[in-house]
């Protein structure tokens, strides 16, 4: 399931590149504003959202529909911010090249046409921003992976652990909450 959608974000990512290309880098930065439009919009419905449910008593019947407009526009702003995000990572990496895919194609870019170079330093930029991501998916993994196997073999951290686990959980941030989710679930399943 995660490597589908992956490879559907991939997919997605390169398709909206390839159409910039078309009009250049400054299509991508125009659908890049575009999103931190929406982004903000959705912020401010948000505001707007709690507002009206710290209005509303506990047990009104409309309570249960807000929250639920509460949280699907919660994750719809999550969903813009991060399209933001990766749009400023490819912008920077397709205008100063950092990554090792990145450098070589900005060393023949002078070299390759107009109507193709676009799309191919975007291409690339959007192949450094993924690579990375990876990196850094893999190293939360691997960090996850040695906490638990720590609490596996030692019995006095694993009982400090499990002592304050509801403090250390209410720090982390939603998407550190997935990951280790994700690292326990597939232990489980391997255990299995």
């Amino acid at each position: 399931m995660a490597t589908r959608r992956c490879w559907a974000a991939l997919l997605a990512a390169w398709g909206i590149l390839m159409c910039a290309g078309c009009g250049g880098l400054p299509q991508l930065v125009f659908a890049r504003d575009q999103a931190d439009a929406a982004s903000r919009a959705l912020s401010q419905r948000i505001t707007d959202l709690e507002a009206a449910l710290g209005t509303i008593p506990s047990d009104d019947p409309r309570r249960a529909e807000l929250e639920s407009m509460l949280a699907e526009t919660r994750l719809w702003a999550a969903q813009a911010h991060r399209a933001v995000a990766l749009a400023d990572e490819v912008i920077a990496e397709s205008e100063t090249p950092t990554g090792p895919i990145s450098s070589v194609v900005g060393a023949i870019t002078p070299w390759i046409p107009e109507p193709a170079r676009t799309p191919l330093v975007l291409g690339a930029a959007l192949l450094t921003t993924l690579w990375r991501h990876r990196q850094v998916r893999s190293a939360s993994d691997s960090i996850i992976a040695s906490i638990d196997r720590v609490v596996q073999d030692d019995a006095a951290f694993a009982n400090k652990f499990k002592e304050h686990a509801h403090a250390v959980r209410s720090i982390q941030t939603p998407l550190a909450r997935r990951m280790v989710d994700r690292v326990q679930a597939r232990r489980t399943r391997a255990a299995a």
